[in-house]
């Protein structure tokens, strides 16, 4: 499974967070704004999003209404 994990203000988090999914088998792409979310759907095919709740440049609402409007179907959980 491919997770998108799109966390803004501490890297710490989203570090510790992508370390431990990849210990149960998970590839996880790590992101800190909404336009470079963007930009990695675009390119790879994610099974999951997790989003921070404050991303910069592109909001997580505008962000998941894009996704949406593109027909991307993956679950988006904040």
């Amino acid at each position: 499974m491919k997770i998108l994990l799109a966390e803004y203000d501490r890297r710490s988090i989203a570090e510790s967070l992508a370390e431990a999914l990849a210990t149960q088998n998970y590839i996880v792409d790590v992101v800190s704004e909404g336009e470079e979310s963007w930009d990695f759907v675009k390119t790879f095919d994610y099974d999951l999003c997790l989003l921070d709740i404050i991303l910069p440049k592109l909001d997580r609402i505008s962000l998941c209404r894009r996704l949406h409007s593109h027909d991307y179907q993956m679950p988006i959980m904040f």
